[in-house]
C-alpha cells in the first residue's frame, strides 16, 4: 500500500511530509488535567504511565503497529513548567492521505477499537477520525505549538538499483539483501539530518519500480535542509562493451560497493568516474521545498485541508 496526503508532484517525482512530530506547551495544569481526560474518554488507545527523567508522564498510543499516532503529556523534568509540554507524533500520508495505490485496503487487522477483525481501509479511517478529534481540540487549548520535526520523503521512479548514495562524513548502516532488496541510512535515528533510502517498490508491493529517500529535518529553512541533503544519483546504463575496464568493473558493482571503491579515489579522478558512472543528482529544489513548507506552516496552525 501506497498512501500520499497533499504530495507535490515533479518531474514523475513525488514529494511528501512523512512524518509531524509536534512540540506543544499547554497555558496552566487545568488545561492539562482537561486535556488529559478527553484523551482517556478516546477509544482506541494503549497508555502507558512513566516516571523517568524526561520522559513523559503519560503517552497515549492510537492504533495498531504500523498505523497509530501518539501523543505524550507532562514531561518529567527539571522545572515545574514542564509538566505542561507534551508532543504529538503522526504520519500524515498514512493516516490523513486520500490517495492510495495498490489492493491491500482490502486485508483486515484485529481492530483496537473492539478487537473485531475489521478491513485495512475501515481501521485507517477509524484512527484518522480519532487523530482528527484530537487535532481540533488540541490546537484551541495550547498555549504554543510548532512542529519540532518532520521527514522529508521524495519518491523515485527508479529500481532501488538505480539509485546511487554517496557516503559522506555521517554515520552509515546498511541492511542488504540484494541489490533490489538494500536499504541504506545516515546519521542518527530520529535526529535531524538522517537520511533512509530504500526500495518503496517492495515495502509498499506495488508493481512498479520506486525508491524512497528520505530525509529526517527539524526546520523549516531551505539551506538547513540542503545541508541535510544526502548526494544522492542515478546510475547510467553503461554499454560495458564500449567502455574500459576500470568503468566496467565499477559499474558492475553494487551501490554500496561502487561508493566504497569511489571513496579510495583522489578527489579529480573520483569526479571522473562519477561523471562516467553517475547521471542524475536528486536534488530539491527551492521552489519544490517553498511548496512545502507552506502546507507546513499550516500544518503548525492546525489547518490540513487548505
Amino acid at each position: 500500500m501506497l498512501y500520499y496526503f497533499n504530495p507535490l508532484i515533479e518531474d514523475g517525482i513525488f514529494y511528501s511530509c512523512d512524518s509531524l512530530r509536534y512540540s506543544f506547551e499547554f497555558p496552566d495544569t487545568d488545561v492539562v488535567e482537561s486535556f488529559l481526560t478527553l484523551l482517556s474518554h478516546l477509544p482506541g488507545s494503549t497508555s502507558y504511565t512513566s516516571y523517568k527523567d524526561f520522559d513523559y508522564r503519560y503517552l497515549y498510543v492510537f492504533g495498531v503497529k504500523g498505523l497509530s499516532f501518539s501523543i505524550g503529556c507532562c514531561m518529567n523534568g527539571v522545572k515545574k513548567e514542564t509538566v505542561l509540554q507534551g508532543f504529538l507524533d503522526f504520519n500524515p500520508n498514512k493516516l490523513l492521505g486520500q490517495i492510495a495505490y495498490d489492493d491491500g485496503f482490502m486485508r483486515t487487522s484485529a481492530s483496537p477499537f473492539d478487537q473485531e477483525e475489521v478491513e485495512f481501509k475501515d481501521l485507517r479511517s477509524q484512527i484518522g477520525e480519532v487523530l482528527r478529534t484530537v487535532l481540533n481540540e488540541l490546537f484551541p487549548m495550547a498555549e504554543t505549538i510548532k512542529i519540532k520535526r518532520w521527514d522529508l520523503a521524495v519518491d523515485v521512479p527508479y529500481g532501488r538499483d538505480q539509485v546511487q548514495l554517496i557516503k559522506d562524513n555521517r554515520k552509515y548502516s546498511q541492511f542488504y539483501k540484494s541489490a533490489q532488496d538494500f536499504t541504506e541510512y545516515l546519521g542518527c535515528m530520529s535526529s535531524p539530518g538522517r537520511v533512509k533510502v530504500y526500495n518503496k517498490q517492495i515495502e509498499a508491493g506495488l508493481d512498479y519500480p520506486l525508491t524512497r529517500i528520505e530525509v529526517t529535518l527539524d526546520s523549516l529553512d531551505y539551506i538547513d535542509c540542503c545541508r541535510c541533503w544526502p548526494n544522492v544519483y542515478t546510475r547510467k546504463v553503461i554499454d560495458l562493451a564500449e567502455t574500459k575496464v576500470m568503468v566496467q568493473l565499477l559499474a558492475e558493482q553494487p551501490a554500496d560497493r561502487m561508493d566504497y571503491y569511489l571513496r579510495q579515489l583522489s578527489r579529480p579522478t573520483k569526479l571522473k568516474y562519477k561523471a562516467l558512472l553517475l547521471d542524475r543528482p536528486f536534488e530539491i529544489e527551492g521552489p519544490i521545498f517553498n511548496k512545502l513548507r507552506s502546507q507546513l506552516l499550516n500544518y503548525q496552525e492546525g489547518n490540513f485541508y487548505e
